[in-house]
């Protein structure tokens, strides 16, 4: 019954918006995200004259009020998430990034940047990551099955709140830092870990809303320390 509706106006309040919530509505060429929301689900307005509307696209990527929708399905080794940009939408059972755009090797996060949806920059290519001291929560798998990763500086990022489920699993990371700030851990979050891994914890001790197997990993051979107040 919307296939006609052209805008749609969201509301200021508005946390959360679902994934395909406004996929298909044909005629749809305006829409607002209010800046209350902290996640989108992804392919909110696939198959959408969103898509269609150059203006919105830049540098492979598809933007509405500072968030990054949805990658072209190009091959590309460098991708750069335009300033500005403060959450990236969650990605489907694999990635944000379709099949082509998987080659990626050269991440780059704009300073703004806030909130990184589940599994947005799963399975790239990237072997290191720059993350930027805003970033406030990073979502379930939002950097899982990248082999080639072996550096990230997230104790830098002391504006962090949240990390979700397996949110680094399948890297090659030897060395990593957790941040104080971080009050919410999901679980695995390292599993399948490709090398040995010392994580050291800014924290005292592992904070209450820490999943109980946050460090743990089934990949035989490879072991996980973790150090506290370190």
């Amino acid at each position: 019954n919307g296939k006609k509706l052209e805008s749609i106006t969201l509301p200021d309040g508005l946390l959360f918006i679902g994934g395909g919530a406004f996929s298909s509505l044909w005629s749809l060429k305006t829409a607002n995200i209010p800046s209350s929301v902290n996640r989108i689900g992804y392919g909110v307005f696939s198959g959408t004259a969103l898509y269609k509307d150059t203006a919105n696209w830049e540098g492979n990527g598809l933007y509405l009020d500072n968030w990054l929708l949805a990658v072209e399905n190009v091959k590309i080794t460098e991708f750069a998430v335009k300033e500005g940009t403060i959450g990236t939408a969650d990605g489907n059972d694999a990635s944000l990034f379709p099949s082509r755009a998987k080659s990626v090797a050269t991440l780059s996060l704009p300073s703004s940047l806030s909130y990184v949806g589940s599994r947005s920059f799963a399975q790239l290519k990237v072997s290191s990551l720059s993350l930027p001291e805003s970033l406030q929560s990073i979502g379930e798998g939002g950097f899982s099955s990248c082999a080639f990763l072996t550096s990230a500086n997230l104790g830098d990022c002391l504006s962090l709140v949240s990390i979700g489920d397996q949110a680094f699993s399948g890297a090659s990371l030897s060395q990593i830092t957790i941040p104080s700030s971080v009050l919410t851990m999901g679980e695995l979050v390292f599993n399948q870990n490709r090398v040995d891994l010392s994580v050291s914890c800014l924290a005292q001790s592992k904070p209450e809303g820490w999943d109980d197997d946050w460090a743990y990993s089934s990949k035989e051979g490879v072991s996980i320390s973790v150090n506290w107040a370190a």
